[in-house]
């Protein structure tokens, strides 16, 4: 049985912390570090139970670093990728950046294949705290 982490960003006090119980009835959570807060002073992120490269947990809202493989025999370079892992339609995906899940022509990059792709997947921050890292260079 695999493990089900939160985590959460503190909107009013702006830090991050992982969340070790969750209060339904109160709408509180527990931290291992900042004790508790009212859920909706918190953005909570769910582990998508996959590690990076460094053997960092990946959650909801991390930046994360990639490379899109060819695998049509050549006919196309690889592509380096930045982007943002978001829960969506069931799945885990790769947004370009938090209000557009388009590479070009291509659509969101579903989290579990580029992972499978890339041995060199890498967490290099999140949203909430590293949000430079999701912007389009000028």
């Amino acid at each position: 049985m695999r493990e089900i982490n939160f985590r959460a960003w503190n909107k009013t006090r702006l830090w991050m912390d992982n969340v070790w119980a969750i209060d339904w009835e109160h709408e509180l959570l527990c931290f291992s570090k900042h004790n508790q807060d009212f859920m909706k002073h918190c953005i909570l992120m769910q582990s998508t139970g996959l590690k990076d490269k460094n053997g960092v947990e990946i959650y909801e809202g991390d930046i994360v670093q990639f490379t899109d493989f060819d695998t049509s025999g050549g006919n196309r370079e690889d592509r380096e990728h930045i982007g943002i892992v978001k829960y969506q339609s069931g799945i885990y995906e790769i947004w370009k950046n938090n209000v557009s899940e388009y590479y070009g022509s291509d659509g969101a990059f579903i989290l579990n294949l580029a992972w499978l792709q890339d041995d060199e997947f890498e967490v290099i921050g999140n949203l909430y705290e590293h949000p430079h890292l999701s912007e389009e260079p000028t």
